[in-house]
């Protein structure tokens, strides 16, 4: 056997093909036309192709993509190799080039040529799919000790490119994800403190007496508004966490459609006038469904489209806003906001509905927003097995869809002609309030007083314990789950115990639906989170007085 001027006896070439043969990796010889002159088993496995096919062809002829990774080409002067042309005889080859990575593969020219190897990564089609191999040219000289064929070596790595690739795309993911946060954090920072800064101001300017009524009353709205704001801020990172930690439930009941879409128009219009845009109208439209009711989880519904409101409010300055549902497909409603607005460009629409992520992620956008408004909408229309997606370009306005299964209605007669006072009246009932915080304590009380029921305070477990056996007429304790001496579930399970007839109502700064479950499977009658509401407090307490 002769490869290009190497020479071997009979038991020179049977250690060549043994040794070669059982090789774990592709061997092969190319001449200075690139022809196969050597293929071994191993090749032959591979790439489907058998050396009897191959041999003495060009190296393209069964691989044309190779051409993207080696190619001939004749030895002349635009290659500086400082080796004679001569001793080449115009014989070699090198790899097809590009203006990026042409020095870099004209110095491994270089080496290969002046008796160093040359390894770089090869991608074959197979039969078996895309494979790629780290590859090693070696040269090969004749009895003048010049160099006019080159052996290969191909080792597969296609295994440990995919990794590659899948470090190198997690590593791209997390930096991303770093940027990301970073950027919510020092926005979030900027979100708190900006309605921080309103309630605290305003705070010190009612200390002062000499204030007007009027405008006691302009700044207490603006405390309030402020207030608002930042509880949606505080609920939004709540939420995102719920959702991620699936500790996020749904309660469906039934629910008119009217109802839930005429609450939205109120609301919206009130908040376009606060805002100075009273000029942008607000538009509701029914398509027929004035009586529907769908059965699904109003709260969350409601949430939905106040995300979508909330951003159309914010990105529109002149034109309209609609608000709609109509029927779509079987069984199933779409709901949709519209606006006249600023638009999302089309390679900005797949990331607004990313956690930490807006439209436009710099601090300069001007628009005051946290980034997990749509993300949280997103995953609880998921969440309600409904679906959503935008329309938009830039400067020509939105519109966002989300359908909602239609349910089953399960809604039963109301009784009409019952009005509903402002204060429920609690006269004769004795409540006790249990809460550490002095200010918390004192919320409550102001916030009950109007129902004229006794009232009764405890700022801990063991003067609440106390209180309760002294004071036969207590009918419902509001009880705090976290006290300096007792645990708030504790002491409800000793009351339980005790005195059975007496309700409890948790309240808690928690708000996750496990502390809900938690509390109630501790004893606990009813279960508020804070800042308690009003009008959710006197519900659940006429609940569990009747």
């Amino acid at each position: 056997m002769n490869i290009q001027g190497i020479a071997f006896n009979g038991s020179g070439k049977e250690m060549f093909r043994e040794l070669t043969e059982n090789m774990d990796d592709i061997f092969y010889c190319l001449d200075e036309h690139l022809h196969i002159i050597y293929w071994n088993r191993k090749a032959e496995i591979i790439t489907g192709v058998e050396a009897r096919d191959i041999l003495h062809h060009s190296l393209y002829d069964f691989f044309p993509e190779m051409r993207n990774n080696i190619a001939s080409k004749v030895f002349d002067k635009t290659i500086k190799t400082g080796i004679s042309q001569k001793d080449y005889k115009g014989r070699h080859i090198t790899r097809l080039l590009d203006s990026k990575t042409a020095k870099a593969d004209t110095e491994a020219l270089q080496k290969a040529f002046s008796g160093e190897p040359m390894v770089f990564t090869w991608r074959l089609s197979s039969p078996s799919g895309e494979r790629y191999f780290q590859t090693s040219l070696s040269p090969i000289y004749d009895e003048e000790g010049v160099i006019h064929s080159l052996a290969g070596i191909g080792r597969d790595i296609s295994e440990m490119h995919e990794l590659m690739n899948e470090l190198e795309e997690a590593k791209e993911k997390a930096e991303e994800n770093d940027r990301l946060k970073s950027a919510f954090l020092a926005n979030i920072s900027h979100e708190i403190r900006t309605p921080m800064n309103g309630i605290m101001g305003f705070t010190q300017i009612l200390k002062n007496n000499d204030l007007p009524q009027q405008k006691k009353e302009e700044f207490l709205e603006i405390i309030k508004s402020r207030s608002d704001h930042l509880l949606q801020i505080i609920n939004d990172i709540i939420d995102i966490s719920k959702i991620e930690a699936n500790q996020f439930d749904i309660h469906k009941k039934d629910v008119s459609i009217k109802e839930v879409l005429q609450h939205q128009i109120d609301f919206y219009s009130h908040l376009l006038k606060n805002k100075g845009k009273s000029h942008i109208s607000l538009e509701l439209e029914m398509n027929g469904l004035q009586e529907a009711i769908v059965h699904t989880d109003e709260v969350r519904l409601q949430q939905i489209l106040s995300n979508l409101l909330d951003n159309a409010v914010k990105f529109t300055h002149q034109g309209c806003i609609r608000l709609g549902c109509r029927r779509y497909e079987k069984n199933k409603l779409l709901f949709y906001v519209s606006d006249t607005g600023i638009g999302i460009p089309k390679d900005k629409q797949n990331i607004v509905f990313e956690s930490f992520r807006q439209a436009d992620d710099s601090f300069n956008s001007g628009f005051e927003g946290t980034g997990l408004g749509l993300s949280i909408t997103r995953k609880l229309v998921g969440k309600m097995e409904g679906y959503i997606w935008l329309e938009s370009a830039k400067d020509q306005g939105s519109i966002f869809y989300f359908t909602i299964p239609h349910g089953d209605s399960h809604k039963e007669e109301q009784e009409a002609g019952q009005e509903e006072s402002n204060f429920p009246d609690l006269e004769g009932q004795t409540i006790l309030v249990v809460e550490d915080d002095s200010f918390s304590r004192q919320c409550l009380k102001e916030l009950i007083k109007p129902t004229r029921a006794r009232i009764i305070l405890a700022e801990n477990g063991k003067t609440a314990w106390d209180k309760i056996h002294h004071d036969p007429s207590i009918s419902i304790i509001l009880m705090d789950i976290k006290l300096p001496d007792y645990n708030g579930l504790e002491l409800t399970q000793k009351v339980k115990k005790s005195f059975p007839k007496i309700k409890v109502i948790a309240q808690t700064a928690y708000a996750m639906s496990s502390d809900k479950s938690k509390a109630l499977r501790n004893g606990c009658d009813a279960y508020i989170s804070k800042p308690v509401r009003q009008k959710h407090l006197f519900k659940l307490i006429e609940q569990n007085l009747n």
